[in-house]
């Protein structure tokens, strides 16, 4: 996952650096209940295979950055996924979601 703010063109302004990355292992993707709070989840460390054709729920810890941002600014949020080299029809998908509007404060 990949966080960066953009003009009114769309363009990214950010780069080479996001506002924010993060990243997990699909299969490691339970949360330990007991130390994650609300805004900093905490992964448990425990395999859990992942099913296809299931759906699942992702959580990502996104660092905090100190980035001063107008009033107006807008973010691109992008979401990847990478497979195994193991597979030989391994490929990296990308998905890019609507490009926010304005921040209000």
């Amino acid at each position: 996952m990949k966080l960066t703010d953009v003009n009114e063109s769309g363009m990214e302004t950010t780069s080479p650096h996001a506002l924010t990355e993060s990243w997990i292992r699909a299969s490691f993707r339970d949360l330990d209940k007991k130390a994650s709070t609300p805004y900093h989840p905490v992964l448990s460390g425990k395999q859990k295979l992942v099913v296809p054709g299931e759906i699942n729920e992702y959580t990502l810890y996104c660092r905090k950055s100190p980035t001063y941002l107008r009033r107006d600014t807008a973010f691109k949020l992008e979401i990847s996924s990478m497979n195994s080299g193991k597979d030989q029809d391994a490929h990296t998908s990308s998905y890019v979601l609507s490009i926010s509007r304005p921040t209000v404060t």
